[in-house]
């Protein structure tokens, strides 16, 4: 029968819609290549896999079923709703490795936004340059639009992040 796993059917809809970004060396395996996301602390936890990424200098690949098909993740980052904690971004601007990262701010995001231009300064420098990063902010987004919450447990146990 079908292999019911992720990777299966990750690799049967590629391969089905002619998408996949080629064949590993060997030309036996459909290689689908996967980017780093992340919202508000996710979006550190990928800034970092994709340091790493860029330390080891190669991405990451990971074989799935069914045979013939592999994952692979690259430094590249889309980072949402983050950025105030720039303690907590890898130096990436000095890393040369062929990261790219997209950070998206809302304007009204009262959780993860910067409370001086000189934190949004340090973000940026933290960040590769060359035109690698983009810094973009939507107009009236906040916080909990970057994501699905039902119910977030904010200041008094219950109502929603708006922040």
């Amino acid at each position: 029968g079908a292999d019911p796993s992720p990777g299966a059917d990750v690799c049967r809809r590629v391969r089905g819609i002619g998408r996949g970004r080629g064949a590993d060396p060997s030309g036996t395996a459909t290689v689908v290549e996967f980017s780093l996301a992340g919202h508000s602390m996710g979006g550190y936890a990928a800034l970092r896999l994709a340091s790493e990424l860029v330390r080891s200098g190669s991405p990451l690949e990971v074989d799935l079923p069914p045979r013939g098909c592999r994952a692979r993740v690259a430094p590249v980052a889309a980072v949402w709703a983050a950025g105030p904690l720039v303690s907590s971004v890898p130096d990436l601007a000095a890393g040369g490795g062929g990261a790219r990262v997209l950070v998206l701010l809302g304007g009204n995001d009262g959780i993860a936004r910067f409370d001086t231009d000189g934190q949004r300064a340090e973000l940026e420098a933290r960040l590769p340059g060359g035109g690698a990063t983009r810094v973009r902010t939507i107009r009236g987004g906040n916080h909990s639009g970057f994501a699905s919450y039902e119910r977030a447990s904010g200041e008094g146990g219950g109502g929603g992040m708006n922040g």
